[in-house]
């Protein structure tokens, strides 16, 4: 819609968030039931985009690597890279852990996972 009116798309989509949002700060009391339903429906949505993403990122990793192998580049570099910065990732994420005070099994359960929303 945005581009038939020849405006920013990124602004749009902004505005329609900003939107929303006074909408259902508006509506939280009115209609507790439904604001609560709207909750559960965003982060639904959320999790299916966010999941699409990560789905389509490994099919475009998969084929990089196989043609990568069709055409005999066997320049292992940037596979390593991943693999050493993923490595760092974890040891800081668990260093972390350990510096706020977690416990040991708490530290490697959040270095290898993401933080829940309570």
């Amino acid at each position: 819609m945005a581009e038939e009116l020849e405006v920013s798309g990124i602004i749009a989509v902004v505005c329609a968030g900003l939107m929303q949002n006074s909408e259902s700060v508006r509506s939280r009391f009115i209609t507790p039931r439904q604001f609560y339903n709207g909750l559960v429906l965003l982060k639904l949505i959320r999790e299916l985009l966010n999941n699409t993403v990560f789905v389509i990122l490994g099919v475009l990793v998969v084929r990089i690597i196989r043609d990568d192998l069709i055409i005999g580049n066997t320049n292992s570099q940037w596979i390593v890279i991943g693999i050493l910065l993923y490595l760092t990732n974890l040891l800081v994420r668990y260093f972390y852990g350990l510096l706020s005070k977690m416990g040991n099994k708490e530290s490697i359960i959040f270095a290898l996972g993401e933080s829940m929303e309570q």
